[in-house]
């Protein structure tokens, strides 16, 4: 318990490059080299399988599809509830045990006696204890006319329910929305085509796994049966959209040289089929390759070892710029926000009177 609840008080002062008046510039090639050889692990390309893989995804059969305004105003009257939204309320209820109290209430609510707001406070109630919901017409079951009737800020009721007598505030009004067929045209098309590009595929898969069971290549597909081809380097670092499909990223990790390519579907409704072409030793990158990214790191660490240097020597000779936080009473436990982890540690091996620096994310 001594050990747990011991404390410390202590100042922080906080140093940035800006406050100490700092700068770096363009490192050599020859820092460069330097600096990348101390992270080698960090800008090494890992070993890596060069990939073909053929695909054929829905939105590459759109324009085989032919629409027309007949189908679509039939998905347009098919929808009409996505289209023609009905308006909706959102509404506060509070319930009474007799109907004499709710008249009573009421009374006084349209005397302004008082208010909803008094009334949930003289219950001890939250806004939480007294939100009913967003209903439409039709969903409210029990006093939908004088709800939709009602006003924006309105106190309504008593209406009778299996609960007992109620009163209503309407919070809020969702006007209804309606969306015309000309308005809605483009995008009814747009899935229309796309549904039917996905019906497309599926009579494709026979024909495209008998291509490959009989030895067919990818680059059949492509030419057979109108696949895309394309090429990836696959390593753990990777980074494509066609990776962030998992099928297509398992089948990638798992496929060796020599396995034969087997047709898979994408959720998406497309298909694919792939092939290990070699593997690919790691290497480390090229410096060409990773400057801008190597400049910005050489210069982010060039500039915390000067802002270190500068911290300890303003440290040996007592010296501060900015402004200094004083922490009270901080136990070995506490978490200081937006601040190094270690600052509670450090606190608590140092001497009253001792100073330490502690290097931070870019202070």
């Amino acid at each position: 318990a001594s050990y747990l609840l011991e404390e410390r008080s202590f100042n922080i002062q906080i140093l940035t490059p800006e406050r100490v008046g700092l700068s770096v510039t363009d490192p050599t090639s020859e820092q460069l080299e330097s600096f990348l050889k101390t992270d080698i692990d960090k800008y090494t390309v890992p070993e890596s399988k060069s990939i073909t893989y053929a695909v054929l995804q829905p939105q590459m059969l759109i324009d085989n599809v032919k629409s027309s305004d007949t189908i679509l105003r039939k998905l347009y009257n098919e929808q009409q509830q996505r289209y023609n939204k009905p308006e909706k309320r959102t509404l506060d209820r509070l319930s009474f045990l007799t109907l004499d109290e709710a008249n009573s209430v009421m009374a006084n609510l349209k005397k302004s006696l008082t208010d909803f707001d008094t009334l949930i406070s003289e219950r001890n109630l939250s806004d939480e204890d007294v939100f009913y919901g967003t209903f439409t017409k039709e969903q409210l079951l029990e006093g939908n006319e004088q709800v939709f009737t009602g006003k924006v800020g309105e106190v309504v009721g008593p209406v009778e329910t299996d609960l007992g007598p109620v009163i209503f505030r309407i919070k809020e009004i969702i006007p209804a929305k309606t969306t015309s067929f000309e308005d809605a045209k483009p995008e009814l098309e747009k899935e229309y085509k796309l549904s039917e590009a996905i019906k497309l595929i599926d009579k494709k898969i026979e024909e495209s796994q008998n291509l490959l069971a009989a030895g067919g290549t990818l680059e059949e597909l492509q030419k057979e049966i109108g696949f895309s081809l394309e090429n990836i380097l696959f390593n753990s670092e990777a980074n494509m959209p066609i990776l962030e499909n998992k099928i297509f990223f398992d089948t990638a990790q798992i496929t060796k040289i020599n396995d034969f390519p087997e047709i898979k579907e994408l959720p998406n409704g497309g298909l694919f089929a792939l092939r290990v072409d070699q593997i690919v030793d790691a290497r480390q990158k090229d410096i060409d390759e990773i400057r801008t990214e190597l400049t910005s790191a050489w210069q982010k660490q060039e500039l915390q070892n000067k802002l270190n240097e500068a911290a300890k020597d303003m440290l040996s000779k007592n010296q501060y710029k900015g402004e200094i936080l004083n922490l009270n009473k901080v136990t070995r436990d506490q978490n200081l926000p937006d601040l190094p982890a270690e600052i509670v540690t450090e606190a608590f091996n140092l001497s009253t009177g001792e100073g330490t620096v502690i290097s931070g994310d870019e202070e």
